[in-house]
């Protein structure tokens, strides 16, 4: 499935009357799209802020919609999905460490 398919998936499954016990899992496999390449592949250019990497990332994965929303299905089964953002946020922090960083933003505090 491309990514048009597995958004359509996580969009029916915040539906009402959805079944949404594999939603975790879609979730989690997205969100390790996040941990295991460019941590900041849909943001455009390299001049965005904190909270506009976190609009795409939640636009791209339905995490943070699902830890606001879902908490059911969270404590369902949702384990994995600390795993993924502890792992993710590993590795925004090697990425933000490095010396030739060119995501200046990220590391502002404002």
């Amino acid at each position: 499935a491309d990514r048009s398919d597995v958004q359509q998936f996580i969009d029916w499954s915040w539906q009402e009357g959805a079944r949404f016990e594999c939603i975790i899992g879609v979730i989690n496999l997205r969100m390790l799209s996040y941990g295991y390449s460019d941590p900041f592949q849909f943001n455009e250019g390299h001049d965005f802020s904190c909270l506009e990497w976190l609009d795409v990332f939640n636009s791209h994965t339905g995490a943070l919609d699902l830890l606001t929303s879902s908490w059911s299905a969270v404590l369902a089964g949702g384990w994995p999905v600390f795993r993924s953002f502890l792992h993710i946020s590993r590795k925004l922090k090697d990425r933000l460490a490095d010396e030739n960083n060119k995501y200046w933003r990220l590391t502002e505090r404002n």
